[in-house]
């Protein structure tokens, strides 16, 4: 039990500093399954406890969006939509997926996601016109990312972020 107790601070150490990036940019998941993995934790477990601190987050950041009136849900509605039928699909296929590709797979995931979003730090500097009419980006990227964010979750938001910036 002692040699365990060490864990207790590294994990709100890290479980705040992945809501500190999640306020910011999203893709805390990006800080919070390393350490998940690194000391020990089966990747479902660590995916599904990502993923209910990620809910939360996203469930008090999107309340005070709508609060503040910075969001239009009649507007989301079609995007929550595809998103959550998306997200509903990623935890189906995660769930037939084997722990030992699973934990093999995450890492190379989130070294992606950070790559991806770390070579290109000049996107969304410019402004520039819509590419997708606003329903087909909802039913892309919402189906698409959905499917990601229900599977494997991490960094979805900054690829949520990306997703906006590229489309609309």
């Amino acid at each position: 039990m002692l040699d365990t107790l060490w864990l207790w601070p590294l994990l709100v150490v890290t479980g705040l500093a992945a809501g500190w990036v999640n306020a910011i940019t999203g893709g805390g998941g990006l800080v919070v399954l390393p350490v998940f993995l690194a000391v020990g934790c089966p990747p479902h477990l660590a995916l599904g406890t990502n993923m209910l601190q990620s809910s939360a987050g996203t469930l008090a950041a999107a309340s005070a969006f709508v609060r503040h009136r910075q969001v239009d849900l009649h507007d989301a509605w079609g995007g929550m939509v595809w998103t959550g039928m998306g997200a509903v699909g990623g935890v189906g296929a995660v769930q037939r997926l084997d722990p030992m590709l699973l934990k093999t797979l995450l890492p190379l995931v989130l070294v992606g996601i950070v790559l991806s979003t770390g070579c290109r730090p000049q996107v969304g500097l410019v402004d520039r016109p819509p590419r997708l009419p606003r329903r087909m980006f909802y039913m892309l990227a919402g189906l698409g990312l959905g499917f990601f964010d229900g599977c494997l979750g991490a960094g979805a938001g900054a690829l949520w972020a990306l997703a906006f910036v590229g489309g609309l």
